[in-house]
């Protein structure tokens, strides 16, 4: 009984996670895995086609496991009044230009 445990739990404990994945998500595929073995092959198999740990450099290596992401940082208030001010700027220089002209 307590191989039959020990292997579900070590099945359970290898699900692959894909980077980025939330942790919600992340239970949800070990479930899967506990209530239906088979449901992880495609991800094992895609790790094991996209070779991402023979990759010759950390950039490569994160492009074939799927991990690379972009990050944005949100605007501030005081960034957006600033750009805000300087589009007024210009806009009232373009009009003083085109009152000299």
């Amino acid at each position: 009984m307590v191989f039959f445990l020990a292997n579900y739990v070590t099945h359970v404990a290898t699900v692959i996670t894909e980077p980025g994945q939330s942790v919600a998500a992340s239970i949800a595929s070990s479930v899967m895995a506990l209530l239906f073995p088979g449901t992880g092959i495609e991800r094992a198999l895609n790790a094991i086609y996209s070779r991402a740990i023979f990759a010759p450099t950390q950039l490569q290596m994160a492009a074939r496991a799927g991990a690379l992401y972009v990050v944005v940082e949100r605007d501030s208030e005081e960034r957006q009044h600033r750009r805000r001010e300087r589009y007024e700027e210009v806009e009232r220089d373009g009009e003083q230009e085109g009152l000299k002209g």
